[in-house]
Parts: C-alpha cells; structure tokens; sequence
C-alpha cells in the first residue's frame, strides 16, 4: 500500500491513501517549534524534541503526562523508538538515496518515506506483509523527523550565511 503526505497549510500534512483518504494527520502547532500532533486511527498524539546534550522525541497520547514512547537518535540521522510495552523500531535514514525507513527488531521493513520537499509531499510505502499496528503512527513520527531535519538544515545554513556575512576585515 502506499499513501502520499500533502501539505494542507502552512505547518500542517495530511496523508492520502490512492482513494484520497486521510489516514493521518501531523500538524507543527508553531512553524519554528518543535511541538507537532498528530491523529491517526481516531487517536491524538503528539510528539516533541527535547534535550540538548541528549536530545530525543517524546512521543504521548495527547494530554498524558507519560511518555508512549521514545526516540533516541543514533548516528547520521538513523534512531531507535522503544514504546512502553516493549516493541522497538529502528529509524534508517540514508538522505544520498532520498530513502527514510522504520523496521521492527531484527531489520524487516515496515515502511518507507520518499520525500520531495520541494513538491510539499513525501511517498509512503507501507510493507503489508510486516504490518504492525504502529504503522500510522510511524509514518507520521518519520515525516515529522524528516520536517525537522529540513527546519534544521535551513536554520543551519541560514546561521553559517548570517555568520559569514556579518565577517569584518
């Protein structure tokens, strides 16, 4: 199955089945923040960059104080999401290639996100054969991570622009 993330608005995506069902929703309740919520199968969730030293994404049922789950960033770009009844997904990120991937414990695919920033949407490609009730939830999770990589990037380049040009001789 594959689905298509289409920007809805300023900071909010919908992704779209083939029939032009939204299957979820991920909306950045502030452009520059790094607060996002996200609604899938009738659930709200939503998830936060947090830490400095350790950074991580806090991933809670709307309105809890506990984390469902978390991810920790490994090395360039890949993680890990460990969720509280014990299931762990890995977060493969191979940008050369436009690839980002979730796979269950073991390395078997659950999904991949093709994105094109520049188009405003990114290909979803769901492995049915390995489907885990997170699915959903995962793809909305790597889009927000795939939008906080751009945000990133841009303020990056914008600070090292901003800083070379503010040189005095």
């Amino acid at each position: 199955m594959e689905a298509t993330w289409i920007k809805s608005d300023d900071h909010a995506w919908n992704l779209v089945d083939d029939r032009g069902s939204v299957l979820a929703t991920l909306d950045r309740m502030r452009p520059d923040g790094t607060l996002a919520r996200c609604e899938t199968g009738g659930r709200t969730w939503t998830f936060k960059r947090v830490g400095f030293a350790r950074p991580r994404v806090s991933i809670r049922a709307e309105g809890a104080e506990d984390d469902f789950a978390v991810l920790h960033p490994g090395s360039a770009g890949a993680g890990t999401v460990s969720f509280t009844g014990g299931q762990v997904s890995g977060w493969i990120s191979k940008p050369s290639i436009g690839e980002w991937t979730w796979t269950r414990t073991g390395g078997d695919r659950v999904l991949t996100i093709r994105p094109h920033l520049v188009a405003d949407r990114g290909l979803v490609s769901f492995d049915a054969s390995r489907a885990v009730p997170e699915q959903l939830r995962l793809a909305a999770l790597g889009w927000y991570l795939i939008l906080m990589g751009a945000h990133d990037g841009v303020a990056t380049m914008s600070a090292a622009i901003s800083a070379a040009t503010n040189l005095t001789v």
